[in-house]
């Protein structure tokens, strides 16, 4: 045992499905335990991810019961965890996390370290999102240290809500490279192309996201439209499923392109369906650092995405994929296209696949988060 170890306990709102936890879940799984002692506490009792937390290793894992709006019992939970297993830092998932670590650190006048990330990717106009934003703002600036996901959002924060850029920092998300690659043979390839009404050179481009308004199905389809009207016979496949689908479903029908375009709806595993691919895009009005793209990229896919949030940190433009602006379609259908090129789409994905390894593994998202919040 390491003459320095940290006790850390990590704060979410719950363990349901979302971005925030499961990151958490991976550093919680992966943190080294000759350095660091690692708990789990949740304010509220949803736990679709539980089952994805190693918990032979773990400080506690409790939901501490939040009822209400505002439940001052939790804070006598969450002391009594913090005291019992003499916790040094507290790491919050989220702003409301946060809120409750921090009451609890001032009406107990503990001395731990009060740790938050930053998930999402801009504050919303109104007044009583103004109060509470003016609220968290204040919050962080508490904090001791808050970690960005990339660093335009970094800048974003401190430039315009005066977050105090000494007490941030950025931390890449990072994926498990090893989980996230294209396992399935020529032959098995074949069947699943067949099966969904491909070649096997038909040229498809694929979107995996939910079926919302922000990711912008639409873009996706008016640009393949555009493409086969310069004469490029491209194909989609639009992975996963949402209140859009009956909208997606007729705007097909209405350009005849069921056919061209085919909706694979909610797949448990989606790596089949990206890894018959030849490239993939994400359309999005809305994103901060898209953990789907690494994992596309990680499958030596080529990435066409919206260049929004930290889009240009992922993806070097004209390297391991595109990117264009919101709503540009003209745009990307140039860039299916492009990767029609003999070749291209190959070295593209290649190119990516190198970019995640070196920048973007789950290894080097752990090791920067330990020498954040270790010794030193």
């Amino acid at each position: 045992m390491s003459n320095c170890t940290k006790n850390i306990l990590f704060l979410l709102n719950s363990i349901a499905c979302g971005g925030a936890e499961r990151q958490s879940i991976d550093l919680i799984n992966n943190f080294d335990r000759n350095l660091f002692g690692v708990g789990l506490a949740y304010l509220n009792p949803k736990e679709d991810l539980l089952f994805q937390v190693d918990r032979s290793k773990l400080l506690c894992l409790e939901c501490l019961e939040r009822s209400g709006k505002f439940d001052f019992s939790v804070l006598n939970r969450l002391r009594n965890l913090i005291v019992h297993h003499e916790i040094d830092t507290v790491f919050c998932a989220t702003e409301y996390a946060l809120l409750y670590a921090f009451l609890c650190r001032k009406r107990f006048a503990h001395n731990f370290k009060l740790a938050v990330a930053i998930h999402r990717p801009i504050f919303k106009s109104g007044i009583w999102e103004f109060i509470r934003n003016e609220l968290y703002r204040r919050l962080l600036n508490y904090s001791d240290v808050v970690v960005f996901v990339c660093k335009k959002q970094l800048n974003y924060w401190v430039e315009k809500f005066s977050i105090q850029r000494s007490r941030s920092t950025y931390i890449y998300n990072g994926i498990d490279v090893s989980r996230f690659t294209d396992k399935l043979s020529p032959k098995e390839k074949g069947e699943l192309r067949e099966k969904l009404g491909f070649s096997t050179t038909d040229f498809v481009a694929g979107i995996c996201a939910v079926l919302r308004p922000e990711k912008k199905h639409k873009d996706f389809i008016d640009a393949i439209i555009a493409a086969r009207k310069k004469g490029a016979p491209v194909k989609g496949l639009i992975i996963g499923d949402g209140p859009e689908r009956q909208f997606i479903e007729g705007y097909l029908s209405e350009h005849a392109l069921k056919d061209d375009i085919v909706l694979a709806g909610f797949q448990s595993d989606v790596r089949p369906f990206i890894g018959i691919c030849d490239c993939m895009v994400l359309a999005s009005l809305v994103e901060i650092f898209s953990i789907a793209v690494l994992e596309c990229m990680a499958m030596c896919k080529p990435v066409i995405m919206t260049n929004v949030g930290g889009a240009s940190e992922q993806i070097t433009h004209g390297k391991n994929g595109f990117l264009f602006e919101k709503g540009d379609t003209a745009s990307l259908a140039s860039s299916f296209i492009k990767l029609m090129e003999d070749g291209l789409c190959k070295r593209m994905g290649e190119e990516a696949l190198k970019t995640v390894r070196a920048n973007f593994s789950l290894q080097t998202m752990v090791a920067s988060y330990e020498k954040l919040l270790g010794c030193g």
